[in-house]
């Protein structure tokens, strides 16, 4: 017995796409949020806040590494988000352009040259740092320690 074809007016809605993640212990399935359009508006001078670098740097003895390179911790004040920064971004020239990051640098160096025989990574990448500082060979010879030492 064959059934007759249905037309494309009777078809049920198809359920919403479902996409799979793998967690470390369990298999979740969760189905992605509703679109929706997103809403531009023209960068104006009212559309700017007033404190566009009001951020507060967040102070500790171990710090992040993303991609290998140290990363300091940031918080925005006017959202109360903590973002990560990479260490080169509060480098401007040959200086450090934040007091706070220049003190966190300089306590390592301290600690590295108190404690010389302590393997450790190096600040501006994920090399074995040279023993005794805070940089490896290769850094050092970029000019990252002018940076550093400087």
């Amino acid at each position: 017995m064959q059934t007759p074809p249905r037309s494309p007016s009777s078809r049920t809605p198809s359920p919403p796409s479902i996409r799979r993640t793998y967690g470390r212990s369990s298999f979740t399935m969760q189905t992605p949020p509703p679109e929706e359009p997103e809403e531009e508006q023209p960068v104006l001078e009212e559309n700017v806040p007033d404190n566009i670098n009001d951020w507060n740097v967040r102070f500790s003895r171990s710090q992040p590494r993303v991609g290998g390179m140290v990363c300091v911790e940031v918080e925005i004040s006017a959202t109360g988000a903590v973002e990560k920064w990479p260490l080169e971004a509060f480098i401007d020239g040959d200086f450090f352009t934040n007091d706070i990051v220049c003190e966190m640098v300089n306590d390592w160096n301290a600690t590295a040259t108190s404690w010389p025989n302590v393997k450790r990574l190096c600040l501006m990448c994920r090399r074995k740092a040279t023993k005794g500082l805070t940089i490896c060979g290769h850094c050092e010879f970029k000019g990252h320690g002018r940076v550093i030492y400087g």
